[in-house]
């Protein structure tokens, strides 16, 4: 949500903020609606999907920034190393989602901002190769599974076999170093994408303000929303 208006918590767990009602679940909206007297509609100019895309973009890369922070501050805590790896896999996985080849593809981040900024781009190619070789797929060059047996030797007479046994050995990419240097990229990037975001908006409403009263009231009114289910997941990509 942007702006600066007030955020007043209702009964039934809904907030209202500026012209909507909305519930969330940490810091997630599940549902919104137009507050009373107020309409919702979607726009649906090329300006406007861009706006749309951009924005998903921007929030994946402030989630980045979140879980660099929260995984650096675990090495004071003493957070659970589960959790930490969690954090660490969950700010790689987001980070390359801003970048996929799918509808957001036309705001992905222009990787030329890092060009002056020392190895900052052999950086994010190390990222994106530890989301796709590591974190992505279980096959790769950072671990080793293993099944093993023991073989002992009886005064050099009969040789016995004791096992099957089964380890797994890894390198483990997590460190706080390369936390902060994902943080700093994601921070780059996002510096951009708020500036981008900036221009769509005002190119965004001038297309409203050059709208006839006619076209405003021909928009698609949004009633309600209802974040989509897990069945959604099994739809055709369009």
């Amino acid at each position: 949500m942007d702006g600066d208006d007030v955020r007043l918590e209702l009964e039934g767990g809904w907030i209202q903020y500026s012209d909507f009602l909305y519930r969330e679940v940490a810091g997630r909206v599940l549902e919104f609606r137009p507050a009373a007297g107020t309409q919702i509609v979607r726009l649906t100019s090329e300006n406007a999907r861009a706006l749309e895309h951009l924005t998903g973009i921007i929030n994946d890369l402030q989630a980045t920034v979140r879980y660099c922070i929260v995984y650096e501050s675990s090495f004071e805590s003493a957070l659970d190393p589960a959790v930490q790896d969690a954090l660490w896999k969950a700010a790689l996985v987001t980070y390359a989602r801003c970048f996929e080849a799918g509808v957001r593809k036309s705001e992905r981040p222009d990787l030329s901002v890092l060009d002056d900024l020392g190895d900052a781009r052999k950086a994010h190619e190390y990222f994106m190769t530890l989301r796709s070789k590591y974190v992505a797929h279980s096959v790769n060059a950072l671990e080793m599974n293993m099944t093993y047996a023991l073989l002992t030797n009886d005064r050099g007479e009969t040789v016995v076999a004791r096992g099957p046994g089964t380890f797994q050995i890894s390198s483990n990419p997590l460190n706080e170093q390369g936390s902060n240097t994902l943080k700093r990229l994601a921070e780059t990037l996002l510096h951009q994408a708020q500036e981008r975001h900036g221009s769509l908006s005002e190119a965004v409403m001038d297309e409203l303000h050059d709208m006839s009263q006619e076209e405003l009231l021909a928009l698609p009114v949004i009633t309600s929303h209802v974040a989509p289910d897990v069945a959604s997941m099994r739809q055709t990509r369009r």
